[in-house]
């Protein structure tokens, strides 16, 4: 979300719920953990979530016409180095924030890169 002043990196995420899951998706909906679920009237769809730091450190990211450009060498090994396996929530609180993400942490820009609700 961009208000002008600050950007907090958010997701929407529509998962692929059967219907052997309802009563999980019930009791989630009841706890407030998820909103009540809606039919997207699609038989499926791919997408991903690219936040604004990464899009800015590189417009090939904001799309997969920019991802395959080009199959060269070069091209490869920028995917592969900004797409590597990802770190879990965990690792990244004891590992890389300073203080176990108890405050904020922002990138070299200011860009917010992660954040406790």
């Amino acid at each position: 979300k961009n208000n002008g002043k600050t950007y907090r990196s958010c997701a929407h995420v529509m998962p692929q719920a059967w219907s052997g899951q309802n009563h999980i998706i019930a009791n989630e909906v009841q706890e407030g953990i998820i909103e009540p679920t809606a039919g997207t009237d699609s038989v499926s769809k791919f997408s991903w979530f690219v936040p604004a730091f990464t899009a800015l450190s590189n417009l090939k990211l904001l799309s997969h016409y920019g991802m395959t450009a080009s199959t060269d060498r070069e091209n490869r090994r920028l995917m592969a180095n900004t797409f590597l396996r990802p770190k879990t929530w965990k690792y990244f609180c004891e590992t890389v924030t300073l203080d176990n993400c108890t405050t904020p942490y922002y990138d070299d820009k200011g860009l917010l890169i992660a954040a406790r609700p």
